[in-house]
């Protein structure tokens, strides 16, 4: 069963009424191997918190960047959270630093 996302100190309250798009991602080492990051745009409206649509993925031993599909994007309001979950396919607690941004008009 997927547990559902959590919001917590690291969410960003949005300004104003506007459009998600173009997530990109990049962390300081790759995964490794067969190992991959699932990263998702988590929007939290009225209480409610969505995983949306607007994903990238990073995998394997060299690469450290990704960007959402063009096509996906998310409606926002004034007022909602928004954060980035990190999930990654296995239970390796390595650290590394990440850093993403977004469009938001």
């Amino acid at each position: 069963a997927n547990s559902p996302p959590i919001v917590g100190t690291y969410a960003v309250p949005l300004p104003v009424v506007g459009t998600l798009r173009n997530l990109k991602v990049r962390v300081s080492a790759a995964p490794g191997g067969s190992h991959q990051w699932t990263f998702a745009v988590i929007k939290t409206s009225a209480g409610v918190s969505t995983v949306t649509d607007v994903t990238c993925v990073i995998s394997g031993s060299t690469a450290t960047s990704c960007a959402s599909a063009a096509d996906k994007t998310v409606t926002v309001a004034e007022g909602d959270l928004l954060s980035v979950r990190a999930k990654r396919n296995d239970r390796d607690t390595t650290d590394a630093s990440i850093t993403w941004s977004l469009i938001l008009n």
